[in-house]
């Protein structure tokens, strides 16, 4: 029996059948660092093993963009055409993404095994980040077990794409694992860089970095211009880790703003992004939809345009923490960057910290200035977000937080700050009708001339303990529910609005122990489903 040792062919072969069905298979990158050999080549023969369950395919290589560089390659397909083996026929040429197995190279249906003349993308981009043992940039050992680029052979001023030079020493350290150390320089990098299971991009610094001069390992990404769907700048997998660089985007302008791919890109276990600098990424970092489990994103600094960061499908246990976005990072006039545009791109366009499927996420020490919705929380096919939320900060915002849906243990939320007062309706926290998630938010503090403080549209539980709220003083109830179920206690109301509106459909309200700049204002329209006692009096 053939043991795939890859994700993305899902059954044994052996045991195939006419119900197999394949997954959709993963972009090329993710594709490439998955498999053991990834080649043109032209069939040159077809046999079939003795027990008739595979066919021998040879191929004459023409260019190796992963394993053996040149000669023949030998790769096994089942013989059942159709549920899975692949119909090659002799000959033809073909883009082959070949998994190890016990028996040798392997492949079949599921893999992004196709004709070179349908393959023209995937050709074009491994041209730019494949590299051969030809190449020849050699590794240099470094006395704590890391690698170093040989610099004479490696551009470092930025002028000139080294994609394959740092994708071939990222290769190089994949059968044991280890570290790439990048010494301080410009690194010009046009593809994208897969870093293999097991292996560290290490930069020259150990945090993040101030908006200019670009010191340190920088990376300059001109690779996937309105492509936002294209493959990240960095595809990590399983156990990698990209530390102390900084990336900038130089053909981005703050007044001609065009969509890139993430810049970052997580899936599998234990990955991990620290000491980051993002000068101007137009999405920062995604974690799934693949399923992942226990990403680690620390002291990430900088600017993000459109995404900072996006999680789905992690079942066990995410960190987030140290993380700041701020149009600062793009606004020094030396790496072309300006205030006013970049603010005002943010405050319209940017959700800065977005969760769907995630398993007791623990998200401390992030804040965002400017930005159109802070945290947002949704539902994708795969689920939505539980978890804790310690000392998190959204300022400049239309909404700081947007919960569309949540698991029904949903939100521990504590220590956050709250302003809202860009766009038409600014308000600190929308819970929607579509949610069923509690929210719980203990000593948070919400000001700044919004037009309210939380709305409550969802039929879930919502608390709020120890918390400070103040408003634009126009008229508008500070804290406003119009559905399910309510408790606000010790809490300060310090401007002249109307403090709570409980409006019918709540179903129950508890409004204990609280104080206000003018008492505490209830508009009660659900009688005796709300319990009010020890409120200040309203004046």
């Amino acid at each position: 029996m053939i043991r795939v040792l890859a994700l993305i062919v899902l059954m044994v072969v052996p045991q195939v059948s006419n119900a197999f069905r394949c997954q959709p298979p993963p972009p090329p990158a993710r594709a490439r660092a998955a498999a053991a050999a990834v080649f043109e080549g032209k069939v040159v023969s077809i046999v079939a093993t003795k027990d008739g369950k595979y066919n021998r395919v040879t191929f004459q290589l023409n260019r190796s963009y992963k394993g053996k560089a040149s000669g023949e390659s030998v790769v096994l397909t089942p013989s059942n055409i159709g549920p899975a083996g692949y119909p090659f026929e002799k000959g033809k040429s073909y883009l082959v993404y070949a998994l190890k197995g016990n028996l040798g190279l392997f492949t079949n249906v599921c893999t992004r095994t196709k004709p070179v003349d349908q393959a023209e993308e995937e050709i074009l981009l491994f041209k730019t980040t494949a590299a051969s043992p030809q190449d020849g940039i050699p590794p240099i050992p470094t006395p704590n077990g890391g690698v170093k680029v040989a610099m004479s052979k490696i551009d470092k001023t930025g002028k000139t794409d080294v994609t394959k030079q740092l994708q071939q020493v990222l290769d190089s350290l994949a059968p044991a694992g280890g570290t790439l150390e990048l010494p301080a320089g410009k690194y010009r990098v046009a593809g994208i860089l897969t870093i293999p299971v097991g292996v560290t991009l290490q930069g020259a610094v150990n945090s993040p970095q101030y908006i200019a001069p670009l010191t340190g390992t920088v990376v300059m990404a001109t690779g996937g211009r309105d492509k936002e769907d294209a493959s990240s700048l960095f595809e990590m997998g399983s156990s990698t880790a990209v530390r102390g660089i900084t990336v900038f985007y130089p053909d981005q302008k703050p007044r001609d703003i065009h969509p890139y791919p993430f810049t970052f890109h997580l899936f599998g276990g234990d990955n991990t992004v620290e000491n980051i600098t993002l000068i101007n990424s137009y999405n920062g970092i995604r974690v799934g939809p693949e399923n992942n489990v226990r990403h680690r994103i620390r002291s990430v600094y900088g600017c993000a345009l459109r995404r900072g960061i996006t999680v789905d499908s992690c079942t066990d246990i995410g960190r987030i923490e140290n993380v700041q976005f701020h149009c600062h990072w793009w606004s020094d006039k030396s790496i072309g960057g300006d205030w006013e545009p970049v603010f005002e791109y943010m405050w319209k366009n940017l959700e800065a910290f977005v969760f769907a499927r995630t398993d007791w996420e623990y998200v401390n020490n992030t804040f965002v200035f400017p930005v159109n919705i802070g945290y947002h929380f949704i539902a994708s096919e795969k689920g939505a977000c539980n978890g804790q939320f310690t000392g998190n900060g959204s300022d400049a915002s239309q909404k700081c937080v947007v919960v569309d849906q949540l698991q029904p243990m949903g939100l521990l939320i504590t220590g956050g700050q709250f302003v809202a007062f860009t766009g038409n309706d600014p308000i600190e926290v929308v819970i929607n009708k579509s949610n069923v998630g509690s929210v719980r938010m203990v000593n948070c503090a919400f000001w700044g001339p919004a037009k309210q403080n939380v709305v409550m549209l969802s039929p879930a539980f919502l608390s709020l303990s120890d918390c400070f709220l103040a408003s634009d003083g126009k008229g508008r109830a500070l804290i406003e529910a119009d559905n399910g179920r309510l408790q606000v206690r010790g809490c300060s109301f310090a401007t002249l609005e109307t403090s709570i509106k409980l409006i019918k459909g709540v179903t129950h309200a508890i409004i204990t122990e609280n104080n206000g700049a003018n008492g505490v204002r209830i508009d009660n329209q659900i009688g005796d489903a709300a319990i009010m006692a020890n409120n200040e009096p309203a004046k």
